[in-house]
């Protein structure tokens, strides 16, 4: 069952540390719901979620939690309908650990250039079973 938050993801890259995806920004996604009437956008919060969704696809990690922000800068804005390309990179961590940091860099590009980048703090916990 496909997430009403998340879009298409047409093209997934994965490499050692580095990860890329080409995302359909489909117009029935629940972030353009009230945001904003007659002119939908794309809240940073959900480009965000977008490149969170790149890294937990390129780990296999769907318990990758966003912990910190240390650089953001959004410079463009998303509609119902584009296309983005995300590059995420893993500048330090194992991303196979529990409980250990990871620090990646970022990149949302679309055809109308440059969306937004910065550099996040990523973790996953460790695991209630056994």
């Amino acid at each position: 069952m496909a997430d009403a938050w998340l879009p298409e993801v047409r093209v997934h890259a994965s490499g050692a540390a580095r990860f890329e995806t080409e995302l359909l920004v489909a117009e029935n996604l629940l972030w353009f719901s009230g945001h904003f009437p007659g002119q939908p956008l794309l809240p940073g919060l959900g480009m965000l979620a977008f490149v969170l969704h790149t890294l937990r696809l390129g780990l296999g990690a769907e318990d990758l939690r966003l912990t910190r922000i240390l650089k953001l800068r959004f410079k463009g804005l998303v509609h119902p309908g584009d296309r983005l390309a995300i590059v995420v990179e893993l500048k330090s961590g194992d991303p196979l650990r529990t409980n250990v940091e990871l620090q990646a860099r970022f990149q949302i590009r679309s055809n109308a250039g440059e969306i937004g980048g910065g550099r996040m703090v990523l973790k996953r916990p460790v695991s209630a079973q056994g």
